[in-house]
């Protein structure tokens, strides 16, 4: 494919910064297609497009990292940041589509608008659809070793992040790339499972995920045990793509939740969402009352995937492991405990709204500051007697105003006083817990 070029006729800083417009629609996705990759510049026509009817495209894999986002990528002349090591991703990968089959490119830090949250809700309920129609998952690990890179002379053009490898050897390398940062990532679990066919790049090389497998195998059975595939972060990822033939058998969540509970990610939702597509179609529809919903509060997310893992009619479990505890992102300690016995009190198929559901588990923090425990929710209301949850919630910071008070009093009156007032109080909270809950 031949990349269209574009001129600069500006100045970077005389360029405005970009901005997305409108969100996308349910049936909708970006693209860049390369304009201009050129020593220093990379630039992108972003394109809006019905996902169903896209252009042949790949899908691009890689590690966010801690990084600040002190490079920039022009998309349609305008200016956007992004972090070093996803410049090298684009300009490297955004060379390869000279001469591959894809047109486009695909990367969630891009193609998201990450400021509007339901369009990031939409578009990560859809990210299994996003790399299945992909016609292959491009997999970034990075920049080749130290110890090969071959800079580009600056009067080529080529700043020092993206070094030109003159002689690079998959084999001798194998060690380091099996275990970079990228293999220890939660999406890409979903990410490289789900593609009809995987390319590995570093640098400006690439080989597909069998050649790379082939040659950790290879490594393994002729270094005399210095590379053991238990302590190669990449070996787990690559077996599960043939052992467990994802994406034809679908796992439980909680099952996920195990076996990937070493991979990270920065939000702590991520844990349960990055999964998502990987879950049994009817779990999945369970789960997609609730999520993906980066809305909701990180301990929430992790509630209702207990709850879910304790109660779904596919796969029940009867105790928390220590996988799974670690799997959400908590230990085995308290705070797993809590988490825990509130799952055990949420009624996850109940047939309220999620909007109610989740006004429950706010309504479950609050009485949590009061240091009392988690009563059953009450039933799903058949009257019109019944008070709605978000007025449950506004009368309870009622009563934390009546506690502030009932203390400032005391701090006035004196301790004389106590009793007295604490017995009132007391009877109010209880007549209105009895309200709620009878």
């Amino acid at each position: 494919m031949q990349i269209n070029k574009i001129n600069y006729e500006e100045p970077l800083h005389q360029l405005t910064d970009f901005e997305y417009g409108t969100t996308l629609n349910d049936n909708e996705i970006r693209l860049l297609q390369p304009a201009q990759i050129n020593g220093g510049h990379l630039s992108f026509q972003i394109k809006r497009v019905v996902r169903a009817q896209a252009p042949v495209y790949t899908a691009i894999s890689y590690t966010w990292g801690k990084e600040e986002k002190s490079e920039t990528i022009i998309l349609d002349r305008r200016k956007f940041k992004v972090t070093p090591n996803l410049w090298s991703c684009l300009y490297h990968i955004g060379c390869a589509c000279r001469s591959s089959a894809w047109t486009c490119l695909w990367v969630d830090a891009i193609c998201i608008n990450q400021n509007d949250i339901p369009e990031k809700n939409c578009q990560v309920r859809q990210m299994d659809q996003i790399y299945r129609g992909a016609v292959c998952v491009s997999a970034w690990l990075g920049l080749p070793p130290p110890a090969q890179n071959k800079e580009v002379s600056s009067s080529a053009g080529v700043p020092p992040k993206t070094p030109q490898s003159i002689v690079f050897n998959w084999k001798d390398s194998i060690a380091d790339l099996a275990n970079r940062p990228y293999w220890t990532r939660r999406w890409i679990v979903q990410e490289f499972l789900l593609g009809r066919c995987i390319e590995l790049y570093c640098g400006s090389t690439r080989i597909s995920d069998d050649e790379f497998q082939n040659i950790l195998y290879r490594k393994k059975a002729n270094n005399l045990g210095v590379l053991g595939l238990d302590s190669v972060a990449a070996a787990r990822i690559l077996m599960a793509r043939f052992i467990d033939m994802h994406p034809n058998i679908p796992q439980p969540l909680h099952h996920l939740l195990e076996e990937n509970w070493r991979s990270e990610c920065e939000d702590p939702r991520d844990r349960v969402f990055a999964l998502l597509g990987l879950v049994h179609p009817i779990e999945r529809q369970l789960l997609g009352r609730f999520f993906p919903d980066y809305h909701i509060d990180p301990d929430h997310v992790r509630i209702i995937a207990l709850a879910h893992c304790r109660q779904n009619p596919v796969s029940r479990i009867q105790f928390c492991s220590n996988e799974l505890a670690l799997g959400l992102g908590v230990g085995t300690g308290p705070q797993m405990m809590k988490l825990w016995r509130r799952a055990e009190k949420f009624n996850y198929l109940d047939s309220r709204s999620p909007a109610e559901m989740l006004e429950i588990l706010k309504l479950q923090d609050k009485l949590e500051e009061y240091g009392g425990s988690f009563p059953e929710p009450p039933p799903n209301p058949s009257n019109s007697h019944s008070l709605p949850v978000r007025l449950l919630f506004y009368l309870l910071d009622l009563l934390r105003l009546v506690d502030n008070i009932v203390f400032a009093v005391i701090g006035c009156l004196g301790w004389s006083i106590v009793v007295v007032l604490l017995g009132l109080w007391s009877l109010l909270l209880i007549l209105f817990l009895k309200l709620i809950f009878n």
